[in-house]
């Protein structure tokens, strides 16, 4: 099938991504509250997911279903598109201090680097241009997200 590969990969980078955040909140047993207008003490005493749940379930309710779901079972992979990605990004570049280590992004160098696989079936279904430009983009975010941790590490 036509875009195949493009479409494991991107569910893959997918789970990924949602992965580590289920890492991260699967210490409860059910889900948070959304609690609107809390106390700046109510902030403060947060756990993880109370905080993550306060940000997120506002912010994008239909892929917060989707991130919890997975936490307490199964789901079915999807891929996210530009706006969820994003959410999550902006979501976790401003957790709390205290958070600061759970947050922290693996480079996963065997996932990263399959976008190399998809070169082909773009190259095919596309044109050539629009290959080389996903290779240039897809080897500039595996540089930015391999600095960060390196970056991040040596602070840590």
């Amino acid at each position: 099938m036509l875009g195949e590969r493009i479409f494991e990969f991107d569910c893959d980078l997918c789970d990924y991504i949602i992965g580590h955040l289920r890492g991260n909140l699967n210490s409860v047993s059910r889900r948070p509250v959304y609690v609107p207008d809390l106390s700046p003490k109510g902030w403060n005493n947060l756990s993880f997911p109370e905080w993550f749940a306060q940000h997120f379930d506002k912010q994008m309710p239909d892929m917060a279903e989707y991130i919890w779901k997975g936490v307490f079972g199964e789901v079915n992979r999807l891929p996210m598109n530009d706006a969820e990605v994003n959410a999550i990004g902006l979501v976790l570049s401003d957790v709390p201090m205290r958070f600061n280590r759970l947050c922290v992004w693996l480079p996963y160098p065997a996932l990263h680097t399959r976008y190399v696989e998809c070169v082909p079936e773009i190259r095919r279904s596309l044109t050539v241009q629009t290959a080389e430009e996903w290779a240039v983009a897809s080897g500039r975010l595996l540089a930015t997200i391999v600095a960060k941790f390196v970056t991040t590490n040596r602070r840590n």
